[in-house]
């Protein structure tokens, strides 16, 4: 339910732009004028004296002395948007339009901001676009020589034996033999035996789930630990509607030969089933591959969510369908969210949730259940947390990747759910009270969110600063008060529902928060203003390593239970992606100020200011060596922490290597992204670093035998898996088997958009050259 006093920040309308044909906003940035009128005398006199005084507040604040410091750069003059306004989708240094055609990463849109982050953005556009191997190769395999690769390749299958996975295209191994192997690899990619068609999943659904006493079992532990987090379907029903379907039993297991399909609605049900079967194994399974459940030793199969996948294709989701179908549509899409072999990305978030929240409108689920007739005390209570569901799930999709919302709370009045023990919709009335608060202790923090995600998506406006920062004091106080001290939950053996609700709304609502003070510090360093540019500065560091530092280690200790890790291990891969964005932005501003300063200085006469950064580069680079070792972690289990990690490799490297990064870009944007922040405050940062240092746990670039080993066959496990996939992709379309036969298809690509207006120069060195 949407607060009373709720204004879409767009709407600020006393300093905006007039229309045109053209962006306002970047018509005013365009044009080198507001859009208002042209300021009077005294006005242009009040603010260069107010200009004055900032700058002096600068120089008062800073000890750092820098004779040779880089020049800033500025708005030109007169050409300012109107003070204390700004928008995030433009660059703050020279208004342009800062647009993304694709979104593969979170937080995507800093690499076209921060000024370090931004020469590996305009090589990778560059380069990027001669080999479209960024993400389908590794930087360390890249690395050998033919005869060193076969011989790594020889040690492997000496080493592994069985466990050994080929290269894909380079050995004569069928594919039944190969699926034993990525078994033997992978607790979740087990496949049916050959005798299974999923052409007809409907024809083979029983050879698709386990036993009935299984996933009896399943269904039980599914509706006890996973149900809260997504509790969009009423036990009662879905049971009733299951023992229709599928029929009897005896001893223990199913007797039918096919489902009991009478409607469209059955198929979405089989559906759900397929999903809570295949959500609730994966659960029993902690990061090393290990369960302590009996139940693991029968696998529901990757081929589940296959058949699940064909049967969601009958369905056309821009036409109307029935609630059961839009269940089914939001079960398959948090399971992709979630799911080990899942390849989610900002784009396939944007393209999925769109039709389903269309949908959902048009079943009137945006509304008060009340206001229609013939709907049961359950019913409404089911619908309204059908919506509340989607629409945080669109708003938690939006804070990561910048996607634009479906949703508008200006289009609903959908109040949140309520306990009763007559409107349940589940056996369990504690679970039940546990949903029902989970929705209403969220509330203030999602409402306020949402204010925050309208900023980030306005484009066609300005906004105050000032409103943003307001807002962000707001979330503070509300997270700490809907959350409390989340930090001792990361180590408590047996965390409750509770107990990971709170962890996930306090970890995704922190990185979100953190991107946004590392905006408003690149804001406030465009305008000169070194006070607040190092405030924002530092918020971000602290949020990063000391608010959410516990997620380097929580989902790979023992403490946690495997059904966390299946929730959490989302939530890391951001964290881990964040950090290594911003330090390693860091880091590049780092070096560029150090290389433009002390290039000609001997070796003795480098100064107590060199100490001081030689030793915050170095504390930088051993943290994001360390977290990109945690990555390959994560990559051995989930494809996408692999694509993650193969780029932050490059970025890591190139930060290893800067000469080259230097040399590929020009002077004007070196000089630009060299670090301007006051001495004192690197200082401050340095020492956090020093009380939150990670353990080193390996070598990032492991070029060892045994090194080299892990990563060949981690590569060739998810580039065999996408193998199996496009051979036995099941479609009648032709164009989506025509993409997953293309290696360079767009779901693999970087998605830089080529046509931007980069700085590198056309000739120079080429990342991807050998």
């Amino acid at each position: 339910m949407r607060s009373a006093g709720y204004e879409t920040p767009g709407k600020v309308q006393n300093n905006s732009v007039s229309s045109s044909n053209t962006s306002p906003l970047a018509q005013s940035y365009r044009n080198g004028s507001p859009a208002s009128s042209e300021l009077s005398e005294v006005d242009a006199l009040r603010n260069r004296i107010q200009e004055l005084e900032t700058q002096l507040k600068a120089e008062q604040l800073s000890k750092w002395s820098r004779p040779n410091a880089i020049a800033l750069t500025t708005w030109p003059r007169g050409s300012n948007p109107a003070p204390g306004q700004t928008n995030f989708n433009y660059s703050f240094t020279n208004g342009e339009p800062l647009p993304l055609s694709n979104r593969p990463f979170p937080y995507m849109l800093l690499m076209r901001r921060d000024g370090g982050s931004k020469l590996l953005f305009n090589l990778f556009a560059r380069d990027g676009e001669k080999d479209g191997h960024l993400l389908t190769s590794s930087i360390l395999l890249c690395e050998l020589d033919s005869v060193k690769s076969a011989e790594i390749k020889e040690k492997s299958r000496l080493v592994l034996g069985d466990y050994h996975i080929p290269r894909s295209g380079e050995e004569t191994t069928n594919t039944e033999e190969l699926k034993k192997k990525l078994a033997l690899n992978h607790y979740g990619l087990q496949f049916t035996g050959p005798d299974v068609d999923l052409r007809d999943p409907i024809a083979c659904y029983f050879s698709l789930i386990p036993p009935a006493w299984v996933c009896k079992k399943l269904l039980d532990m599914y509706f006890k630990k996973l149900y809260l987090f997504m509790p969009i379907i009423d036990e009662q029903d879905f049971r009733a509607a299951l023992s229709r379907i599928l029929g009897p039993q005896i001893n223990d297991d199913y007797i039918n030969t096919f489902p009991n399909v009478d409607s469209s609605d059955d198929l979405a049900t089989l559906v759900i089933y397929l999903i809570i079967l295949r959500s609730t194994y994966l659960s029993l399974w902690d990061l090393n591959g290990k369960s302590p459940s009996t139940l693991s030793q029968h696998p529901v199969t990757y081929d589940a969510v296959r058949a699940a996948e064909t049967i969601m294709k009958e369905f056309d989701l821009t036409c109307r369908q029935s609630l059961t179908v839009v269940q089914a549509g939001l079960m398959f899409r948090f399971y992709a969210i979630v799911a080990p072999e899942a390849f989610f990305t900002g784009s396939a978030a944007q393209v999925k949730s769109g039709p389903i929240i269309q949908l959902c409108y048009a079943l009137g689920l945006n509304r008060d259940p009340s206001c229609f007739d013939g709907q049961s005390p359950k019913m409404q209570n089911l619908r309204r947390k059908i919506w509340h569901f989607v629409a945080r799930t669109e708003l938690a999709c939006s804070a990561i990747f910048g996607t634009v919302l479906s949703t508008d709370v200006h289009t609903y009045d959908c109040p949140l759910p309520e306990f009763s023990a007559d409107a349940a919709n589940c056996f369990d009335l504690k679970l039940e009270q546990a949903i029902i608060d989970s929705f209403r202790c969220g509330n203030d923090v999602y409402l306020l969110c949402r204010k925050l995600v309208d900023y980030h998506l306005i484009a066609s406006d300005m906004f105050p600063v000032e409103s943003v920062i307001r807002l962000l004091e707001n979330l503070e106080t509300v997270i700490i008060k809907t959350c409390g001290n989340v930090k001792p939950l990361f180590n408590e053996p047996l965390v409750g529902f509770m107990g990971v609700f709170k962890m996930q709304v306090y970890s995704e609502m922190k990185l979100f928060m953190a991107y946004t003070y590392y905006c408003l510090h690149l804001y406030y360093e465009s305008q000169e203003n070194h006070l607040l540019s190092s405030k924002y500065f530092l918020k971000t560091t602290t949020i990063l390593l000391q608010d959410l530092g516990d997620l380097n280690t929580y989902i790979f200790s023992s403490v946690n239970s495997s059904s966390n890790v299946l929730l959490v291990a989302k939530l890391t891969e951001f964290y881990l992606h964040l950090t290594l964005m911003v330090f390693t932005g860091i880091r590049l501003r780092l070096k560029c100020y150090m290389k433009l300063k002390f290039a000609n200085s001997e070796k003795e006469d480098k100064d107590l200011e060199y100490e001081i950064l030689d030793k915050l580069e170095n504390q930088l680079k051993m943290y994001t060596h360390a977290q990109g070792v945690k990555l390959g972690e994560l990559a051995k289990k989930y494809r996408y922490s692999l694509m993650l990690r193969g780029v932050h490799m490059i970025t890591i490297k190139l930060c290893d290597q800067f000469q080259y990064l230097y040399e590929a870009n020009d002077a004007q944007s070196i000089r630009e992204a060299a670090i301007k922040l006051p001495l004192e405050v690197l200082q401050k940062f340095s020492q956090k670093l020093d009380v939150y240092q990670l353990a080193k746990t390996g070598e990032l670039f492991d070029f060892s035998d045994e090194g080299l080993i892990v990563e060949m066959n981690r590569r060739n496990l998810w580039d065999q898996l996408k193998t199996i996939e496009t051979e036995e992709t099941v479609t009648s379309t032709w164009i989506e088997k025509t993409k997953k036969f293309n290696k360079f298809a767009e779901d693999m690509k970087l998605g830089l958009s080529y046509n931007l207006g980069f700085d590198l120069p056309v000739i120079g060195p080429n990342l991807f050259s050998n």
